[in-house]
Order: structure tokens, then C-alpha cells, then sequence
């Protein structure tokens, strides 16, 4: 099945990039991080999708590679419109210390879905890290 995200065809490499993009989620799935990335990576140097940069953003976070998670979370909140990825930068981003940065992409990703939960949910944790920052002040 084709991943829907491949289903524009206009890039010449598209279907090369599903390829390697279907190699790098059997990876992830066996839990081969470090292979997924590289392969995912080469996915999006064929042809730029929104799931590929975000599955990307996962593996990196798996690995522990946060701030590289940084740049395929925010391409993917770029090739999207829906709150997920920058739900997940935002996660990311508390974890390097940003509350700040945290907190804007919590609100983006509430502005694109406010329905979200895991949203919700986070939002609610940066509000309440913030607000003991700033205590401590």
C-alpha cells in the first residue's frame, strides 16, 4: 500500500523515495534506529514528505539525538498542517530546556487542533513549568 503522503507523483524521485521510505519503516519497526535514520534520510533528500520527517523525528528521539530532532520536527511542522508535529517539537524541545520555544509550539499545535489530547495534556505541563520558573525568579 502506498503511504498517502507519496501519492503526489510530481516529484521525478517519488518512487524511489517510497521505496527507501518502506525500507526505513521496517527498520524503525525492528527497532533499527540508527538504520531507519539514515534511510529516512535519504527518503527526504529524494523527495520531502511530511510522514517521513516526522517519522524521522521519532528515530532521532529514540536515539537520543534531540536537537537533530528539532530540524526533522520542524520540517514536518512545515510540510503539515495538523498539531501533531509540533506537538511532538514541543516535547523535544522541553527536553533541551526551552520552555520558551516549548511553549510556542504547544500553542501552534493547539491552534491547528485543539482537540489534540497528547496536546492538551502537554500544554498543561510547560503552563505549570513556566509558572515555577517564574517563581523561582
Amino acid at each position: 500500500m502506498v503511504h498517502p503522503s507519496f501519492t503526489d507523483r510530481n516529484s521525478p524521485y517519488w518512487s524511489e523515495a517510497l521505496e527507501v521510505f518502506e525500507y526505513a519503516r521496517e527498520a524503525m519497526d525492528e527497532e533499527d534506529y540508527p538504520r531507519a535514520v539514515k534511510l529516512f534520510q535519504k527518503s527526504l533528500r529524494l523527495s520531502p514528505r511530511y510522514k517521513t520527517s516526522f517519522l524521522l523525528g521519532e528515530c532521532l528521539v529514540k536515539e537520543g539525538l534531540l536537537n537533530e530532532a528539532v530540524l526533522a520536527y520542524a520540517a514536518a511542522t512545515t510540510l503539515n498542517r495538523s498539531g501533531i508535529a509540533p506537538a511532538h517539537l514541543a516535547e523535544v524541545w522541553y527536553e533541551l530546556g526551552d520552555l520558551g520555544r516549548a511553549k510556542e509550539m504547544i500553542d501552534i499545535a493547539l491552534q491547528r487542533q485543539s482537540h489534540y489530547k497528547r496536546a492538551q495534556a502537554f500544554a498543561k505541563k510547560v503552563e505549570e513549568a513556566l509558572a515555577e520558573q517564574n517563581d523561582e525568579r
